[in-house]
């Protein structure tokens, strides 16, 4: 598993904050999303600025959190969400954005409006969409990206940025649109072309829904 540099902390007051906007060491009063231990700043000039626990333990699940709070404030900074328009996903400025919006029985890790259509984006760090979770997608017919940032190391905020709106670690997960579209095209190609089916002899024979 990936051990990324810890860049987002949470202050005594429960906002999120990025490592080059606090103070110096314990003086940055901060603690880790994760676990809740105390961390310090360190803002050296040798190694890259990032937070680390007072007591030493930099695990694996509290580096996954922080990388997954700091993609979540750099969405909500930038305003800009994947969307689809004419059939293609571009990246578009939002008229709402919420973190972690509680829609029912399911909670977005950001949830956007664009032109009063819903979209939701999830971060995928260590964990993907899952069949329960696609499910709630679906009955909310919810417009749902994931951004997969599983695969690199980060160790600034400008890199994480760049992952986030490059098109390869991005993910239609569901489109009530777009879902229309392709079952009427593939409806039409059925009914005009019929389904082709492998026979046991290594054959291909055809299986016309009309003339039958």
């Amino acid at each position: 598993m990936i051990k990324h540099y810890i860049l987002q902390a949470i202050t005594s007051e429960g906002k999120s904050v990025y490592i080059d906007d606090v103070p110096n060491g314990k003086k940055c009063g901060c603690v880790c999303k994760e676990c809740g231990g105390a961390l310090i700043a360190k803002q050296g000039s040798i190694k890259r600025h990032h937070f680390s626990h007072a007591n030493g333990n930099d695990n694996i699940k509290c580096n996954q959190t922080a990388l997954h709070l700091l993609a979540k404030a750099i969405i909500t900074e930038e305003k800009l969400i994947p969307a689809v328009f004419n059939d293609k996903i571009t990246f578009v400025k939002a008229d709402l954005i919420e973190q972690e919006k509680n829609l029912g029985n399911i909670i977005p890790d950001i949830y956007a409006e664009v032109d009063g259509h819903p979209i939701a984006v999830e971060i995928y760090v260590s964990h993907q969409i899952d069949d329960t979770k696609f499910m709630k997608i679906q009955n909310h017919k919810l417009t749902t990206f994931e951004i997969n940032l599983s695969k690199v190391m980060f160790e600034t905020k400008k890199e994480v940025r760049e992952a986030i709106y490059d098109n390869k670690n991005l993910r239609l997960v569901y489109d009530e649109k777009l879902k229309n579209t392709y079952i009427e095209r593939k409806k039409s190609i059925i009914l005009n072309k019929g389904i082709l089916k492998p026979i046991k002899n290594g054959l291909v024979q055809q299986c016309r829904l009309r003339g039958m």
